[in-house]
C-alpha cells in the first residue's frame, strides 16, 4: 500500500486553534487563502502531525528553545519565514488541557487590547481575520519579538552555510583549473 502525502499543510497556515467538539477535543485550522476547516484531532495530534510534514524533532525543538529563553511552549520554526507561534486562547477545563492556538508570526497586523471579559487581547491579521487570546498583549509583543529574533539567526546560519558552500565549489573550481594546466 503506498501511503499519501499529507495534503493539509500544502498551504501557509494562519493559526491552528483548539476547540471543543461534541465528540471531544477538536482543531479549528484557517489558512491564509481563506480557507479553513475544524479537524477532529487535538492541537498535539495536529502539532505532531505539522512536525512531521516538515521533518521536525518536536522535544529537539523545544529543548534549544528553552536553552535560548525561558519559555513553555516553543514557536513552531517550520522553516525560514514559517514561525508559529503559540498563544492562550481559552482557559483551560482541567489539567493537561491544551489551550494554545499557534499563529503565522509573519501574518500579524497588530495586537490590541480587548475589554470583553472572554478575553485579554485580540490579534489582527494582514488578511483581516483575528483571534482572541487571553494572553495581555505585551505578553504576545515579546513572543513575536523572540520569534523573529530566532528566525533571522536562523535565516542568517543558513545564508552563511550556503555562502561557505558557494566558496567551497568556487574552490574546487580552481584546484581542477589549475590539475588541467
Amino acid at each position: 500500500m503506498v501511503r499519501q502525502a499529507n495534503r493539509e499543510f500544502d498551504h501557509p497556515i494562519l493559526y491552528l486553534c483548539p476547540e471543543y467538539l461534541s465528540q471531544g477535543d477538536g482543531t479549528f485550522i484557517s489558512y491564509i487563502n481563506g480557507t479553513q476547516h475544524t479537524d477532529p484531532r487535538n492541537i498535539r495530534s495536529i502539532r505532531r502531525a505539522l512536525c512531521k510534514h516538515f521533518t521536525l524533532d518536536y522535544t529537539a525543538l523545544r529543548n534549544k528553545w528553552r536553552g535560548h529563553c525561558d519559555i513553555g511552549i516553543p514557536p513552531l520554526m517550520l522553516k525560514p519565514g514559517y514561525v508559529l507561534i503559540p498563544v492562550k486562547t481559552r482557559i483551560a477545563r482541567c489539567k493537561g488541557d491544551p489551550c494554545y492556538a499557534y499563529v503565522n508570526l509573519y501574518y500579524i497586523d497588530s495586537v490590541v487590547k480587548r475589554d470583553k471579559p472572554d478575553g485579554r487581547s485580540t490579534i489582527n491579521f494582514t488578511n483581516g481575520k483575528n483571534l482572541g487570546c487571553y494572553n495581555r498583549v505585551k505578553t504576545i509583543k515579546n513572543k513575536i519579538m523572540v520569534a523573529k529574533s530566532m528566525d533571522e539567526k536562523s535565516q542568517a546560519t543558513e545564508n552563511k552555510d550556503q555562502a561557505l558552500e558557494e566558496i567551497l565549489i568556487l574552490f574546487n573550481k580552481i584546484l581542477r583549473q589549475e590539475k588541467n594546466m
